[in-house]
């Protein structure tokens, strides 16, 4: 069981006078306090905060209340092409098989930009001018430009782990496409050896899936930052909740607090707008136009599916 962080300790205390004497002379000396550790000792995110005041904490998740691309429940019943897919791969199931939810999903929707894949109309031309895969929310602090080179430089290094070294206009299947031949051989072979893997030895902590938390009442669900594919192969691989890592400087997004988030302060998002999006990602509905279980333009392989309503049901 995890335990509540002690707080600083003399070893702590030491770094911290040297940061501050470094600073008076003009240097800028950091170190990085570890995360709070409360796997199986806390069940909710306001319980850690209390438990490690002042820290980066992990805890396990249930996977219903991950969402993997903003708006779907990281279970097999929401209908997410890629949670389907993993199933299939734990199944048995051959390429063509495994594939075929991806395919279909992306036939069938690939927003031609940011304000598209929100499904807002009468959107700011800030968002429209945004590719799709920008991840650009209401609440995100980072600018377009700078989270627009992240991304690319993260997919290309991914994609060649699997395949050859395709860029994101090649495909992105966690944020709403687009897609390719090319991105669904390297996605396929890396599904299969997440499944594989996580079967095999459990699930591996170097390296936490990271997660920002959304708060709306008493509501509050996951937005994966990083370790999608992770949460989409979770339930596949037997797993019922997931350890995930809440950094520090990634505070919670809380839907009281609409007025001050930084894309709706600089007026890219309106603030009707912006809790619009909130409460979809928080029921796990996914925007107009994009196929899922409860909507009428529904796959056929999300038709055999139940839905999965909001956080904890």
């Amino acid at each position: 069981m995890g335990r509540p962080d002690p707080g600083p300790t003399l070893g702590w205390r030491l770094k911290a006078a040297v940061s501050t004497a470094f600073g008076r002379m003009g240097l800028d000396i950091r170190w990085r306090r570890p995360p709070a550790d409360l796997r199986g000792a806390v069940a909710h995110p306001a319980d850690a905060a209390r438990l490690a005041p002042g820290s980066s904490f992990i805890m396990d998740v249930p996977v219903e209340r991950l969402r993997l691309t903003h708006f779907f429940s990281a279970v097999r019943e929401a209908g997410h092409p890629v949670v389907e897919m993993a199933h299939r791969i734990a199944a048995g199931a051959d390429r063509a098989g495994a594939l075929l939810p991806v395919e279909t999903f992306y036939e069938r929707w690939q927003p031609a930009n940011r304000a598209e894949f929100f499904g807002l109309a009468g959107a700011s031309p800030a968002l429209t001018a945004l590719p799709a895969w920008v991840p650009v929310c209401p609440w995100t602090q980072a600018d377009a430009i700078s989270l627009s080179r992240k991304m690319v430089a993260i997919n290309r290094a991914e994609n060649r782990l699997f395949g050859p070294p395709v860029g994101i206009r090649d495909g992105h299947i966690t944020a709403g496409g687009p897609w390719s031949p090319a991105k669904a051989d390297i996605e396929f072979r890396r599904i299969a050896a997440l499944v594989a893997s996580i079967r095999a030895r459990g699930f591996v902590t170097e390296g936490l899936p990271t997660g920002l938390l959304i708060r709306a009442g008493g509501q509050w669900v996951v937005c994966m930052l990083a370790g999608q594919h992770r949460a989409a192969v979770a339930e596949a691989a037997g797993l019922r909740t997931l350890p995930v890592l809440f950094e520090l400087h990634t505070p919670p997004v809380r839907r009281s607090e609409v007025r001050f988030w930084p894309l709706v302060r600089s007026g890219v998002f309106t603030a009707e707008q912006a809790l619009l999006i909130l409460d979809r990602v928080v029921a796990g509905e996914p925007p107009p136009g994009c196929p899922h279980p409860a909507s009428p333009d529904r796959l056929g392989w999300q038709a055999e599916r139940g839905n999965v309503s909001g956080p904890g049901s």
